[in-house]
């Protein structure tokens, strides 16, 4: 006489779990077999002894400028951005810190190193170079000795010159 209201374990609830398990199957697939990249980008987190000096370091010697911080006073936590780069940096304790190594894709690394020597930054002994692993490059290490090479690839450059003639 009277109808059963459908509720949270019958059949209708658990056919729409059934059909949204089975989406998200088909998209990890799909990432597979269509060869979509999963990874986006990365975020490298360097560590710092005294954020106030980094900040000042990148934002003001680097060409950086600070995107975000966390709401204390100092920040832990910040993040600076330039073009299409994004570093985020940490205060560490002693103990936590370590040397970390990044390398910077750039697009005109003479530019950028007359750039820094006009901010006081100072720059590897040897300026800009060109390695025998094809490319050239300089590098820097900042306050806390994190090292920075930035650099441009010669094999792609001589593969875009030669399609410009």
């Amino acid at each position: 006489m009277f109808r059963k209201i459908i509720g949270p374990g019958d059949a209708c609830v658990k056919s729409r779990r059934r059909v949204n398990s089975a989406v998200r199957q088909l998209h990890r697939h799909a990432l597979t077999y269509l060869n979509l990249p999963m990874f986006k980008m990365t975020h490298p987190i360097l560590g710092t002894r005294d954020i106030k000096r980094a900040i000042e370091f990148y934002t003001q010697r680097l060409g950086f400028e600070l995107a975000f911080g966390d709401k204390t006073d100092p920040p832990n936590y910040v993040g600076f951005r330039r073009d299409a780069v994004e570093l985020h940096m940490q205060f560490q304790f002693e103990h936590e810190m370590g040397t970390i190594r990044l390398r910077f894709l750039v697009e005109d690394p003479d530019a950028l190193f007359n750039e820094y020597r006009e901010r006081g930054v100072e720059c590897s002994g040897n300026g800009v170079r060109d390695t025998p692993w094809g490319t050239r490059e300089f590098a820097l290490y900042d306050m806390d000795r994190n090292a920075l090479t930035f650099y441009r690839d010669l094999r792609s450059a001589d593969k875009e010159h030669q399609h410009a003639v």
